[in-house]
């Protein structure tokens, strides 16, 4: 199997890297891989445990010396971690776990099946596709086809070599699929509580220097302020609870990549919302009896997190208008069907 490609510079400087783990600036250690503040450290760790096992694993036999792309391939991956480059680096890890596999024997072949077929049925890991073809890959289908014995329980054969490769990538590349959406889920979390703890200080600052923002009549620029404010705390507020919600789905990385897109506009929508509430609130389309300061500000939270006022408000516009064409038109037709009475 061919070696995966990666942006590093060069595989000269790559192999240049020392061996030995050093300290933690020599590692490419920052203040944000220490502590609590990150769990990069502890990914990275397990990735270069992972790495010089499978060393330790590949310098016990003479045949590996037969196969210069192994060595390359961990030594890519060990530059990466050391860069914090893990996605990339267990990429390059993998591969040469798939490497490797060319000089197991008929018996480690079959636990190595048995191990990949027992992750892959694990529930909620995979996709159905990526299941289903690694299980096709590791069991004789169509001698228990023939047989009429189903698929799921059919004795496992040994596999051959690019099956089994076949197999161990289709795995490596959902588990990786998985890790990134694990990561895309944190920074989206990150990103909307951000904006909440800016909405609720800006509301609290806004409160504090306003006493007069509960009052029944609220001046017009503070209202506003506080409009804007509650309407994306409220937006913040339904995109996290959404988010949060939808976590277990198995989704494809893109399809996740454009949800982060629209939930990071959520709260920019709940301003918006917000306002045009306000608006209906004042012009009197939408009534909710009566109206003080207090009131609107709950209202635009409420739109900001819901899109129900908006629609209410826009359903009597359009209901209105539509009544009154429709009695205007009902007005013409029968002034049109009558015929003017003769005069006395």
């Amino acid at each position: 199997m061919a070696l995966e490609t990666t942006n590093v510079e060069s595989t000269t400087t790559t192999a240049a890297v020392p061996e030995s783990r050093g300290s933690g600036w020599q590692r490419g250690e920052t203040l944000a891989d220490a502590g609590w503040l990150s769990g990069l450290r502890l990914r990275r760790e397990r990735l270069l445990a992972a790495i010089d096992s499978l060393r330790i694993e590949v310098a016990s036999d003479p045949r590996f010396s037969q196969l210069p792309e192994l060595s390359d391939a961990l030594a890519c991956a060990r530059a990466l971690a050391i860069r914090h480059r893990l996605h990339s680096g267990w990429s390059q890890f993998n591969t040469a776990r798939r490497i490797a596999v060319r000089f197991d024997d008929d018996e480690l072949r079959r636990a190595r099946a048995t191990t990949i077929r027992a992750e892959a049925n694990a529930a909620g890991k995979l996709s159905a596709w990526r299941r289903e073809a690694i299980l096709a890959l590791l069991i004789d289908l169509p001698a228990t086809a023939a047989e009429g014995v189903d698929g799921s329980t059919a004795k496992p054969r040994t596999p051959s070599v690019p099956q089994l490769q076949a197999a161990m990538q289709l795995l490596d590349e959902g588990l990786q699929g998985i890790h990134q959406r694990n990561q895309l889920f944190a920074q989206q979390v990150v990103i909307l509580l951000t904006m909440m703890v800016a909405a609720t200080i800006g509301f609290t600052i806004l409160v504090w220097r306003s006493t007069s923002l509960f009052t029944e009549i609220a001046p017009t620029g503070h209202l506003v302020l506080g409009i804007c404010l509650m309407g994306s705390l409220g937006g913040s507020f339904s995109a996290l609870s959404q988010l949060v919600a939808s976590a277990r789905n198995l989704r494809r990385v893109p399809d996740q990549v454009l949800d982060g897109y629209i939930t990071t506009l959520r709260p920019a929508l709940g301003v918006t919302a917000a306002l045009v509430v306000w608006l209906f609130l004042r012009s009197g389309i939408l009534n909710i009896g009566t109206v003080s300061s207090s009131v609107v500000l709950a209202c635009a939270f409420v739109a900001g997190f819901s899109d129900s006022l908006i629609l209410r408000g826009i359903q009597a516009v359009t209901g209105s208008a539509a009544k009154d064409e429709k009695s205007e038109s009902s007005a013409k037709s029968g002034t049109a069907g009558k015929e003017p009475k003769p005069a006395g």
